[in-house]
């Protein structure tokens, strides 16, 4: 038995299915023809850092303590970007290898630096690039450019794509990328036996964020007479997975059992932005420690001043410039989001990009002011004051809201998640950008997230299966938890039973033999791998590809 996994990130169902009947990704379809599929819950929250790591250690980020692509550091108000050593459980591939199966692992988000496996491992987005140490062994990159040509981890500026002709080389190239991929991996299942395979393939995600409003005649910025050109380009990016699903197909036997999934869906963003520190600023959550409009002033020349560096000087130099002085992003990013608040009066606050709340609790934070016996109700008011906003229509405006209090595995996660993922999304944005008399969640004529996105992430993504072992047709829902359990046991091995998913034994023949293994595999909690430099690299690409 070998499984091969493909990774699609952001795959829609809403997308490929049509495409699939219309016979434009005949891969994929010839997969769900033959195969099992449903729908895959994400994490929550279902962010690309989250859901990749829920996916490989069959553990809800509460266990395995990745929220998002940084974090507040221990006991400060700092962000600091994290790795796979924030990662507080073992991976499938570490459990794989521990038993002696060989892995090829290329691609996935969050495994950087990458740790010694049996076979080999390419790390994925948070990797700071080529020139650092991103495969093990530490010499496979080597090889891989002798055998294939140059290699790349991501293309990390489409934040600043402003031009059509930008717009189509950025396409271009995300596309190319993807292509170089799939051929290195065709290479390493070449070049030595492997039990278990698995490549994520990023273009998919990134095309959806920045193009979907050409696709989508519905969205609130739409552009019909961009839509001629670039209206074709998710699926482009679709198609350009599916070929090279294809080609991978070729090189594997028909004992191999095949997974496709991703980490999350996707969906247009709707003209909606909340301003989520200015809530929590009118409800007395959050004191800030000048008049709004003195600091609406500041941040938003900060901000004026962030945007001519960034048209003006070339992503290079700006790399060279945080190259030299680290620190210089790092005080930049407190003063424009964590600067202005009175830390000594305030209770709770958010980073104003995501939908997170933290409690400023005695002990938790260096100015901590909430005591431990009125936290819980701290929450709870919190929680049901976000209940209360409705959209315009009545209906609630936060339709999920998660607790992740007390949670001694993730010291620095969150105290509450709430969504912004679901079909009428929105954004979380900075409240200096609030309008004098504007609502905290408004409705504009016109609104550009974050960068130039005009879609992003939805709870529930893709899976499917095919191979001996799957039950043809079946249609099932599953969690993102529930795949790495699935593939420790078609694999031959027991199942930690600490994981909070599942065997999809309805979707297998012959799986009542289940085994499981008491387990106690929490880490402790472990600093960035970075570098002040990794660091500057990684948090550039974030940048640039609109996640900051």
């Amino acid at each position: 038995m070998k499984v091969l996994v493909f990774g699609i990130d952001g795959g829609e169902w809403s997308l490929i299915e049509p495409w699939a009947a219309e016979g434009k990704l005949p891969n994929l379809a010839r997969l769900m023809a033959r195969g099992a599929r449903g729908k895959l819950r994400s994490s929550f929250p279902p962010m690309t850092a989250a859901a990749w790591t829920s996916f490989a250690t069959g553990k809800h980020p509460n266990k395995h303590g990745i929220f998002d692509f940084y974090e507040l550091a221990p006991h400060s108000y700092r962000i600091r970007y994290t790795n796979a050593r924030a990662r507080r459980a073992p991976s499938l591939w570490r459990l794989l290898s521990d038993a002696g199966k060989r892995v090829c692992v290329v691609n996935v988000p969050m495994t950087y630096p990458p740790e010694a496996v049996n076979g080999y491992l390419i790390a994925g987005m948070d990797a700071p690039g080529t020139q650092s140490r991103f495969t093990y062994p530490a010499d496979l990159y080597a090889d891989i450019k002798q055998a294939i040509g140059d290699y790349r981890i991501d293309w990390a500026y489409l934040e600043n794509v402003k031009t059509d002709d930008a717009r189509a080389a950025a396409l271009k190239q995300l596309l190319e990328i993807e292509v170089v991929r799939g051929r290195a991996m065709r290479y390493l299942l070449r070049r030595a036996a492997w039990d278990f395979a698995m490549v994520v393939f990023t273009a998919t995600d990134r095309v959806q964020h920045y193009f979907w409003k050409y696709m989508d005649a519905a969205h609130p910025s739409y552009e019909p007479d961009k839509a001629v050109r670039f209206g074709d380009a998710i699926l482009r990016a679709y198609q350009t997975v599916d070929a090279q699903i294809g080609q991978l197909l070729e090189v594997v036997d028909d004992e191999t059992t095949i997974f496709v999934m991703s980490d999350h869906g996707f969906g247009p963003i709707a003209n909606k932005c909340f301003f989520l520190n200015e809530w929590l600023r009118e409800n007395g959550y959050l004191v800030p420690r000048r008049a709004r409009q003195r600091a609406g002033r500041l941040l938003r020349t900060l901000r004026a001043a962030e945007a001519v560096l960034k048209e003006t000087l070339p992503s290079s130099w700006r790399t060279h410039l945080i190259r030299l002085a680290p620190w210089l992003r790092e005080k930049f990013v407190s003063a424009v989001f964590l600067s202005d608040i009175d830390w000594s009066k305030t209770q709770a606050f958010s980073d104003d990009q995501r939908p997170y709340i933290w409690i400023n609790a005695v002990g938790r934070f260096p100015q901590g002011i909430v005591p431990p016996d009125e936290y819980d109700r701290l929450c709870d008011d919190i929680i049901a004051g976000l209940r209360e906003l409705k959209n315009p229509d009545g209906t609630p405006a936060i339709p999920q809201i998660s607790r992740v209090s007390g949670c001694a595995t993730s010291p620095t996660a969150p105290d509450i998640v709430f969504s912004v993922w679901h079909d009428d999304a929105y954004q979380v944005a900075p409240s200096f950008r609030r309008h004098e008399g504007e609502g905290v969640l408004t409705t504009r004529q016109r609104f550009a997230g974050r960068g130039e996105w005009n879609a992003c992430h939805r709870h529930d993504g893709i899976w499917l299966a095919s191979g001996v072992p799957i039950m043809q047709g079946c249609k099932l829902d599953a969690s993102i938890c529930d795949l790495a359990p699935t593939i420790l046991h078609l694999l031959g091995l027991p199942v930690p039973d600490d994981m909070d998913g599942r065997v999809l034994t309805d979707a297998l023949t012959g799986a009542d033999n289940v085994r499981y293994v008491e387990t106690d595999t929490v880490t402790p909690a472990n600093s960035s791998a970075y570098s002040a430099e990794e660091e500057a690299e990684v948090a550039e690409r974030l940048r640039g590809l609109g996640y900051l």
